[in-house]
């Protein structure tokens, strides 16, 4: 693999984008909001991430957040973190939570019904069974 030089016409036409000579120069890479209230507003409001990684049988490995964590089915799980996280996005994945990979399946994560600290996680086996799986959950909320 070759390093590009600013002779390259396509790094060129990136140092032009104030994105992006702002994120190389060691800057935030995002234009400051507009003058005003909500600016100020829109300031404050930074980004935080909670986060989960849970054995196959429910049990919490290592967090940040959480309340608790419990399989409730094969295949169907609870983590409750300590702050509505309702207005939150949720992602996960199938992974080993020590070294080395994870059993092959499928994950899926909703808002937990009548919790709004809590996600409701499903696992699957390859072929679509609900089936104990290892996972790791991130929850991105803003402030």
């Amino acid at each position: 693999m070759t390093t590009p030089s600013m002779d390259d016409p396509q790094v060129s036409q990136a140092m032009g984008d104030p994105q992006v000579r702002s994120a190389l120069e060691g800057g935030p890479g995002e234009p400051e909001p507009s003058a005003g209230p909500s600016a100020a507003a829109e300031r404050d409001n930074c980004a935080c991430t909670l986060f989960a990684v849970i054995n196959a049988n429910g049990t919490l490995v290592r967090g940040l957040g959480v309340a608790s964590a419990q399989r409730l089915a094969n295949g169907v799980y609870e983590v409750i973190f300590n702050r509505n996280i309702s207005r939150c996005a949720y992602v996960a994945t199938m992974g080993d939570p020590g070294t080395g990979v994870g059993p092959p399946g499928e994950i899926g994560v909703a808002s937990r019904g009548g919790n709004p600290n809590g996600v409701f996680v499903t696992t699957y086996n390859s072929g679509g069974t609900l089936a104990d799986r290892p996972y790791h959950l991130a929850v991105h909320c803003r402030s």
